[in-house]
């Protein structure tokens, strides 16, 4: 075979060979087997996505509140009114009670005038009588159309006396609770309804003989 045949047959076998393999489906191709990772090799890096608006905020992402932006809250027992009419807008039933205490030594505190509490609000009274510190927290609630119940603390110097006492009776009448030791409380417990103050009036002006808007208004005498 001289060399042009030769490099004819090579040609054609090249041209054969190429055909050949472009013309092998994909599905029919074997896969290239996955190289084993090293026992030495780190795990493959993960991506965490980041979170939404609100999702997966930490205890460290919470916003703080300063203790300075916050208003106290008094939970204590609330005060006597000195002047309930200067607190209310429109007329309210208070409760005006008249205390009686009696030391286990005799001596007896009268409160003539008397206090006005809130109905069914706990209230504190503190008495300094008789060589004693009397702290008192009364609730009076109203018991149908004429009873009333007040609900007792009392310590004295510090001390507790009664906790959570029941005094039942009717309004207007005076009810007596004996206290442990030769003490004892007396209430006597009237509705009072209250009128807000009226409004200051205010002064009268003159606006004078002319019809000027402009020319001023003078006070009368």
């Amino acid at each position: 075979m001289n060399r042009f045949a030769l490099a004819l047959a090579v040609t054609f076998a090249a041209t054969a060979c190429r055909q050949d393999t472009a013309s092998t489906p994909p599905e029919q191709m074997e896969p290239t087997p996955a190289t084993p990772a090293a026992a030495n090799d780190p795990p493959p890096a993960t991506t965490t996505p980041a979170p939404s608006d609100g999702a997966g905020a930490t205890d460290a992402e919470a916003p703080t509140v300063d203790p300075a932006d916050t208003a106290a809250v008094d939970t204590g027992p609330a005060k006597p009114h000195a002047d309930p009419a200067a607190e209310i807008t429109e007329p309210k039933d208070f409760a005006h009670v008249k205390l009686e205490l009696k030391q286990a030594d005799g001596k007896v505190y009268r409160d003539a005038k008397g206090i006005v509490i809130d109905w069914s609000v706990p209230t504190s009274v503190d008495i300094d009588f008789g060589g004693h510190k009397h702290a008192l927290v009364l609730t009076a609630k109203r018991d149908g159309k004429a009873g009333v119940t007040v609900e007792i603390d009392y310590r004295m110097d510090g001390t507790e006396v009664l906790r959570s006492a029941d005094l039942a009776g009717k309004l207007r009448e005076r009810a007596v609770l004996r206290v442990e030791g030769g003490g004892a409380l007396a209430l006597t417990v009237v509705n009072k309804r209250v009128e807000p103050k009226p409004a200051a009036a205010r002064d009268t002006l003159d606006k004078g003989e002319t019809k000027d808007p402009l020319s001023g208004a003078e006070k009368k005498k």
